[in-house]
């Protein structure tokens, strides 16, 4: 065995921030809807226990993401594609929410604003390149607007260039 290899930080699970185990997975409450259970179940499932059968669970069939650089994707389909370039790239990913807000109410629906981190290890082919084995950390927000408990619009926000700069650092 190369015990030398242990310190690589290609190896292993990402780290958690400070003083966070794994995530929590909650499930819904007493059949109210609850939109921070729903956020939470919804991410923990789709991301951190990669179930995108969630997707199909949390949003409408003709749904419309807005993402970082302009990126525009309509349907669960083309939106579970871009989930699963991402966890291609980063196939260790560990996503943890850190402040959800929200405000409406079940008559006129509810908007909702989640701030989240990831970090994961770059290891796979995508929109960054080739793999380089660099540890990444990827901070962002994500609002949503939900109707009758689904998810109609979601823009998602993160600073790609920090990204790159994280993978192709000297």
């Amino acid at each position: 065995m190369d015990w030398d290899s242990l310190g690589d930080p290609s190896f292993g699970e990402p780290e958690r921030l400070p003083g966070q185990g794994k995530p929590v997975y909650r499930a819904y409450g007493d059949g109210r809807f609850d939109v921070e259970d729903f956020i939470q179940v919804t991410y923990q499932n789709i991301w951190n226990r990669r179930m995108l059968g969630a997707v199909r669970d949390a949003y409408i069939p003709q749904m419309r993401f807005h993402g970082s650089t302009n990126r525009t994707y309509y349907g669960r389909g083309q939106f579970q594609a871009y989930i699963l370039s991402m966890m291609a790239m980063f196939p260790e990913l560990a996503l943890q929410i850190e402040d959800i807000y929200w405000m409406g109410n079940d008559d006129d629906g509810y908007l909702t604003a989640v701030r989240w981190r990831i970090s994961g290890t770059h290891r796979g082919n995508g929109i960054y390149g080739a793999p380089t084995g660099r540890p990444i950390n990827m901070w962002g927000i994500s609002q949503h607007r939900i109707i009758d408990g689904k998810i109609h619009e979601e823009w998602t926000l993160f600073n790609e260039f920090a990204v790159m700069q994280q993978i192709y650092r000297d």
